[in-house]
């Protein structure tokens, strides 16, 4: 099972139609999303997850266990993956295989993270020019 990845399409996407394809520990499985997943440092977006109108927070979005992308070099990725919306386990019974949702991402949070992770960019190349006599 794999979620299509909306932000890769269209990173200012902030909401998109989705179907339950699988339930996990922790959270929905959804066919496609907007948010974002942890990974690569960068923490993950959160939002809601609506669903006939009542408004169900998610507080992180993680990788489900994929295809392995192996370059000589190179950290070991996962490609092809589920995505994983966490919910409070409170929520969790609120949800089926098949229901039909929304996704909405936190937008001010995505910004935040952002220009949190191009700073980090900057700064460790910066950090990597500095001579270190």
């Amino acid at each position: 099972m794999i979620t299509e990845k909306l932000y890769y399409k269209n990173m200012y996407l902030a909401s998109c139609e989705a179907t339950i394809i699988a339930m996990a520990q922790d959270g929905i499985i959804t066919d496609r999303t907007v948010a974002f997943p942890e990974g690569g440092g960068q923490i993950s977006d959160i939002g809601i997850i609506i669903k006939n109108e009542e408004r169900i927070p998610f507080f992180d979005t993680t990788k489900g266990v994929g295809k392995p992308l192996i370059i000589e070099d190179f950290p070991v990725i996962q490609i092809n993956t589920p995505i994983i919306h966490k919910v409070n386990l409170n929520d969790l019974s609120k949800f089926s295989i098949g229901d039909k949702v929304i996704i909405e991402i936190n937008i001010l949070h995505r910004i935040k993270t952002t220009i949190h992770h191009s700073a980090l960019h900057v700064a460790l190349m910066a950090a990597k020019n500095v001579d270190r006599k």
